[in-house]
Parts: C-alpha cells; sequence; structure tokens
C-alpha cells in the first residue's frame, strides 16, 4: 500500500487514465507485493493396482496490495506413489439345492483402500459343493408316497430338503382260527382271531408288519348248507342222520387300514365228517343155512331182525326190514366156502371151505355151511 502521509493511496491515474503498474526496472513496484503462494500441479493417478502413481510439480506465485496475482514459477516435478490396503470381500452364498446335490456359490472381490477412493476387482467366484445324507424313510400309505429328509452339510451351515417318492403299496393280511379243530358233526362254532397280522409292502417288499382289527368275516365261493357267520364266528348246523364225508367253508375277514378296506386271505374252516355205523341183532330162520351149490341169496331167510344206524354227531335212526335188506344179502357159489361182511354189512360173501364158519355181525353169529353133492 502507499501512503501519503497517513492518507492511504487508493489509485493512480495519468489524467483520466488509471496507471495499472510501475516498475523499477524489471520489478514491479506499485502495486507492491504483500504475499505468495505456493502449491503443487498434479497429473491424473495412473493406477496399477495395488499402488498408483502421479506427478506433483511445486510452484511459487506472488501476490500483489491489489489482489492481483504474479505468474506461477514451477519448481522440480517430483512422483509421488501411494500402496493401497487390500481387503477381499465376499458376496452372499447363493444356494442351488435339490434332492441329488447341492451347491452354493458366492462373489470373491478384492478391494484396495486408497486415501480418497477404493478400487474393486472381482475375483474367481467361490463355489463349495453340500455333503449329502439321507434320513429314514417316512411312509404315507394311504396316498402311496414315502419321504424322507436330505441333508447337505456345507463349511459353516446346513440345508435340508425332502424328497419324495410314489410307489405301490400292497398288503398282505391274514386271519386265524382260535384252533385248528374241525367243528362237530354234531354241529357248532369256531371263532375267529379278532386281530389279523398285515404286512405292509412298498414296492413288493415288506416294510413292516403289524396288526389290524377284524370288522367283519364273509363267505368266500360257494357254502355248504348249514354254515352260517355270526360276528367273528363260523357256525355250523348238526348234520342230523345226512351221511357225508368232511364239510368245507372258505371265509376271509375285513378290516381297515388305512383308510382302506382290505380282505384276508382266505381261510378253510371244516365240519366233521357224519359218519353211519351199523349195529344190532339178526338171525335165521334155521340155526344152519344151506346155501344150493349154484349159488344164491338167503335174503328171505333172515329173522328177527334189529338194526340200528348211529351216526357220529350222535344221532341215531332204527334201520326198517326194507332199509336192512336193501344194504345186506349173502351170496354163495359152488364148493365156496368163507364168509365175510364189509363195514356196512351190505354184502355177505361166502368163498371155498370145507368146514362151517360163523361170521359174527355185531351181536350175532351166521353160520353159513356151502350144500355138499
Amino acid at each position: 500500500m502507499y501512503y501519503t502521509g497517513k492518507n492511504m493511496v487508493k489509485g493512480l491515474n495519468c489524467g483520466s487514465q488509471e496507471i495499472k503498474s510501475i516498475y523499477h526496472q524489471s520489478q514491479r513496484v506499485y502495486p507492491n507485493i504483500v504475499d505468495q503462494q505456493t502449491g503443487f500441479e498434479y497429473t491424473d493417478w495412473v493406477y496399477n493396482l495395488p499402488e498408483r502413481t502421479r506427478t506433483a510439480t511445486p510452484w511459487i506465485q506472488d501476490v500483489y496490495s491489489d489482489g492481483s496475482l504474479g505468474n506461477k514459477v514451477l519448481g522440480t516435478p517430483q512422483e509421488q506413489i501411494e500402496i493401497a490396503t487390500r481387503e477381499i470381500i465376499y458376496g452372499t452364498w447363493d444356494y442351488t439345492i435339490n434332492t441329488a446335490n447341492a451347491s452354493r456359490t458366492r462373489t470373491v472381490t478384492e478391494r484396495f483402500q486408497f486415501s480418497d477412493i477404493a478400487k474393486d476387482e472381482s475375483r474367481t467366484p467361490e463355489t463349495e459343493n453340500g455333503a449329502r445324507s439321507q434320513g429314514s424313510w417316512t411312509y404315507d400309505w394311504m396316498n402311496s408316497k414315502r419321504n424322507a429328509t436330505i441333508t447337505y452339510k456345507f463349511s459353516d451351515d446346513t440345508k435340508t430338503t425332502i424328497l419324495t417318492e410314489n410307489g405301490t403299496v400292497s398288503y398282505n393280511f391274514t386271519i386265524t382260527p382260535a384252533n385248528t379243530t374241525a367243528i362237530s358233526a354234531a354241529g357248532g362254532s369256531k371263532s375267529i382271531s379278532a386281530t389279523g397280522s398285515i404286512d405292509k409292502k412298498w414296492n413288493n417288499t415288506i416294510i413292516v408288519s403289524t396288526t389290524a382289527t377284524v370288522t367283519r368275516l364273509n363267505f368266500s365261493g360257494t357254502t355248504p348248507a348249514g354254515f352260517t357267520i355270526s360276528g367273528l364266528n363260523v357256525n355250523a348246523a348238526n348234520r342230523g342222520t345226512v351221511v357225508g364225508a368232511i364239510l368245507t367253508a372258505s371265509v376271509y375277514g375285513v378290516a381297515t387300514v388305512d383308510n382302506r378296506i382290505l380282505n384276508s386271505t382266505i381261510i378253510n374252516v371244516e365240519q366233521a365228517a357224519n359218519i353211519g355205523i351199523i349195529s344190532g341183532s339178526f338171525s335165521f330162520a334155521y340155526a344152519t343155512v344151506f346155501i344150493d351149490g349154484k349159488g344164491g341169496t338167503v335174503n328171505n331167510d333172515l329173522r328177527n331182525i334189529n338194526i340200528v344206524c348211529k351216526y357220529s354227531n350222535g344221532s341215531s335212526k332204527t334201520l326198517t326190514s326194507s332199509e336192512y335188506n336193501s344194504l345186506c344179502s349173502i351170496t354163495a357159489y359152488t364148493d365156496v366156502y368163507w364168509a365175510s361182511c364189509d363195514a356196512t354189512f351190505s354184502t355177505i360173501t361166502v368163498s371155498a371151505g370145507t368146514s362151517d364158519y360163523a361170521v359174527r355181525g355185531a351181536t350175532a353169529y351166521v353160520k353159513i355151511r356151502p350144500k355138499t353133492n
């Protein structure tokens, strides 16, 4: 600043023209230098991670009293280098999971942190496969499905998924009688166990064996007369005086399992045979019966017939003369001596022999001798 006495000179004029500068030789003296400022001129950073470089050129510049600036005077350029701090940044795991395998992938980024900025560069993504294990099957028998939990173990995490399979469900359902004894020919009943055995099968392989409550019985096929069902009992009526072999009725049980109505395997319930056994007494008109050597029958010579047929079911029946005559006869041949009788005394046959022979028929004895010529 320039002063005249105590007054500050704010400007100089030559006439009406303002004087901007006054130099003494090469040195500007008006306005005068009141300060100097310094600094650097920088080039742009050049990155070669993990470092960056640039050129810094120092400068100095005069500041005049009127606020104007002199020319910048540049110094010697300098190279600046900055090395970044490094950091690995991981992204969030992205999972791919199914019932066969599982994996996860995440991004990997390397960050270079400089004083005023960060630079990121992508690295190879990180991938990890899960270790697979399968839990036990649980069966939905009603819907013919089964499920198992599949677990995948990762280094720091565990994921699960459900494996579901459809299959063919089948059952072996068996019932048993309380005992294996046949029902008497006199009638009676056989009880069937209220609990049946169930084998549950998946694709024809037995998975579990359990029991089921038998709710009712049904006949299968043609049922012999006299058989009925009441509850879990098979009943057979008294066979009376009807002779016959063993009777067999086929039955099966019904149960509800897994909301399915199941029929058991068939079992046979038997009723004992009804056998007729003839016993009693009879006699001939003469103590000794002579049969013509030419052979013949002696039915008409029978006397005092009292024959009773007793059945294995306890029934009995007295045979009339005509009924007995239809069952029993005696036949002889020339020079035949020997007598035999079948179980029901239906026929007495005389064979070869030389002396009298006694035939034992229940309580009576008949002596038969062939006539000699």
